[in-house]
Formats: C-alpha cells, structure tokens, sequence
C-alpha cells in the first residue's frame, strides 16, 4: 500500500529497475497521493497543474485587448491609455454607464474582482453593481467578471472597478458593439498581473497580435511554484 504524504521529502520511493526507476519522477497531487512528474513533457506538466493535481502550484492565462491604440503607447486593456497602479491598498465600488446593471436590473448585478492585498496575498470579493464598497482592500486588481446578471444574461454598460479613496479605475468590464449589436464581455479583457507573495512566475506562452482595429491580445500561461 502506498504511504501517502503531501510533503515529498518525507516519502521514500523503493527503487525498482524493471521500470527504469519510474518512481523517482513521482510528485503529490492535492490529497497527497504520488503521481508522475512529467517533466520534459510540457503539455502534460500543463494539464496536471491546471487539474489541481500538483501540490503548491497552480497556473493563469491573462487575456486582453486594446481595441483604439492610438499614437502613443497604451496598456492592453479594456480602458484604454496607460494603466494606473495605486500605491496603497484600497477598497473598491463597482459602477455601470448603464442603469440596467444594478441588483436587481436585466444587466450585471454582481461582480468578483480578484487581486491581491497589501502583502500581495490573493484576494477576492463579489460585490453589488451600483451597491456599496467592499471591505477588501486590493493593492492589485487582475481580473474582474458578472458572476450574476438579469435577462439580459451580461452587462450591459461598461462597468467599471474603482478605488474608493483614490478613485482610480483598477478594471473595466467593456462592451463590444452599438445599438441592437452591443454585447458585454461579461468578464476583463486586461493583460496585468502580479505574481503573489511566495510564488514564482514563469511565462511559458506570449502572443501578440494586431487588426485593422488595431487589436491586440496577449495569451500567457504562468506556473507558479513556492519560493
């Protein structure tokens, strides 16, 4: 029977030549049970991380796009312009151009906005769109999506995040569209993130990309690992 342990430096692998020591490339999953390490196989490596299946990692792939870069150098995010970072962790509020994404309207009733606090810990927190702020104070913010919405099943204006003291926009949630073809995203389009306290990053795919719209993404996929 195997002896299970979260902890690999605590778990001793017998030796077994008939399988050209396999057991050497074991890892943990989350319930401390052995697996194989994949290493050398990327796509394979990948997958386990992404399934929760390796212990002390986890991954993110940071989509975004710009879709009116002008002569100057922006940020690829849904608001446009250069992106501003606040210095000190602040609450925040979620607001619409549009009256319909409100508690109880067709559009976005509620948000999460996830980021990291002043010991650039994770955080998130859901909050009412057009309600009051939160209690969690973000350093960072990272991604924001309707979590719940009316009829309408998204938003339905451009929702914004904003800082409650300094009222800076930390994230946008945009629409596509105008008239009967507007549709919301549902979710940021913004290529920021930080790398929380006690990970390590590594930036394993980055594509760029441009249309006649000057639009631009960027997919990356980061494996973060104890320090």
């Amino acid at each position: 029977m195997a002896n299970y342990n979260p902890n690999s430096t605590n778990y001793v692998h017998s030796a077994e030549p008939n399988t050209e020591n396999l057991v050497k490339a074991m890892d943990y999953n989350s319930a401390g049970q052995p697996i194989v390490r994949t290493s050398g196989d990327t796509f394979s490596w990948a997958i386990n991380i992404s399934a929760g299946s390796v212990n002390g990692t986890s991954y993110i792939e940071k989509f975004g796009m710009n879709t009116d870069v002008d002569a100057n150098k922006e940020t690829i995010w849904d608001g446009g312009g250069i992106y501003t970072y606040i210095a000190t962790a602040e609450t925040v509020t979620i607001t619409s151009t549009s009256g319909s994404d409100s508690a109880a309207g067709t559009g976005a009733r509620t948000v999460e906005v996830q980021g990291l606090n002043s010991s650039y810990e994770v955080v998130t927190e859901t909050l009412t769109v057009g309600g009051a702020g939160g209690s969690t104070e973000f350093l960072r913010v990272f991604r924001a999506i309707v979590i719940t919405a009316g009829t309408d099943g998204v938003n339905v204006g451009t929702v914004s995040v904003t800082s409650n003291s300094t009222a800076t926009v930390l994230a946008q949630i945009g629409v596509d569209g105008t008239g009967s073809n507007a549709a919301g995203r549902g979710q940021t389009f913004m290529t920021l993130y930080t790398i929380p306290a006690g990970k390590t990053g590594y930036l394993t795919q980055w594509t760029v990309g441009s249309g006649k719209q000057i639009l631009m993404q960027l997919l990356s996929f980061s494996q973060e690992i104890p320090l």
